[in-house]
């Protein structure tokens, strides 16, 4: 037959279209069905992956108000430690301080 198909062939695009659906061979499907297929496939995974963001966001929004209570609890523990550290830090600061020179002796006194 010495004919030379193009991208015109209708024939050769229907063959085209259930081949790359993994048809079985020998079958053929036409430019609308295979385009209307696609379409509803696209359709199909933007919905899908929109939902699984929206799941993934409806699951993030459930574990923060929890990690949130377990931070403030920890930075709260965490003030608490940093302010005794501090006081002592005054008080270490105020005995060095607060040593006095009697008779070219040095005192150190200590506040409680």
């Amino acid at each position: 037959n010495d004919q030379i198909r193009t991208k015109h062939d209708l024939e050769l695009q229907a063959k085209s279209n259930a081949h790359r659906l993994h048809l079985q061979q020998g079958a053929r499907v036409g430019n609308r069905a295979y385009n209307s297929f696609q379409r509803e496939m696209q359709k199909i995974n933007k919905n899908n992956s929109n939902s699984n963001a929206a799941t993934k966001q409806r699951k993030e929004h459930k574990t923060p108000l929890a990690t949130r209570i377990n931070q403030q609890e920890q930075q709260q523990q965490q003030d608490v430690v940093e302010q005794q550290q501090q006081e002592e830090n005054k008080k270490t600061d105020f005995e060095t301080q607060s040593t006095n020179h009697n008779n070219g002796e040095e005192t150190t006194i200590n506040v409680s």
